[in-house]
């Protein structure tokens, strides 16, 4: 039997990588003179920590269906933000952009699932 595949599919994964992206990457603009004077050895495993959770997620991503995108994206960044507080002190508006692409990816899937 031939699978069909829906064309909301591939947009709610690439919506979905894209949540994941813009939470991880909210670090960046408030922690970005921090990250600048890590030293050499944090900075060493900080790059492999990121990578490991930024492609686990998105093999998940890809793996998982629809319905568990948003717990994959809440658990990669909470484990992210779990695994910064090793390496740096994280300021309290990085959680508050996190919360809002959560929230916005939430809206997005709501809106996708009535239609």
């Amino acid at each position: 039997m031939k699978q069909t595949i829906s064309p909301s599919r591939p947009k709610q994964r690439y919506a979905a990588v894209l949540a994941l992206s813009l939470g991880i990457l909210a670090v960046l603009p408030f922690q970005s003179t921090v990250l600048e004077n890590l030293d050499k050895t944090k900075n060493m495993l900080f790059t492999p920590v990121f990578l490991l959770i930024v492609c686990t997620a998105n093999h998940l991503l890809r793996k998982e269906g629809e319905s568990k995108h948003l717990l994959i994206i809440t658990l990669s960044i909470g484990i992210f933000d779990l695994c910064n507080l090793f390496f740096l002190p994280v300021n309290w508006m990085v959680y508050v952009a996190q919360m809002a692409v959560i929230g916005f990816y939430l809206v997005y899937q709501k809106k996708s699932a009535g239609h």
